[in-house]
């Protein structure tokens, strides 16, 4: 087992796990949406083959609209 911070949120993952199948337990809504670990941005098309490591941090960041 991994300890993972999603925005902010203590998370148990299974080791080894790639972004993709973190994202499948998840289930965030829609689509539209970024990923950072450790403040860095993981582009859609490395989803599969990132893999999570115990302590990282995740920012989930959906856009908002507004001014």
């Amino acid at each position: 087992m991994i300890t993972v911070w999603l925005n902010n949120e203590q998370k148990q993952l299974q080791d080894p796990i790639c972004l993709a199948e973190a994202l499948t337990q998840w289930q965030p809504s829609g689509k539209g949406f970024a990923i950072a670990i450790n403040e860095v941005f993981v582009s859609r098309s490395n989803y599969a083959v990132t893999s999570l490591r115990d302590g990282d941090h995740i920012e989930l960041l959906v856009p908002m609209q507004g001014g």
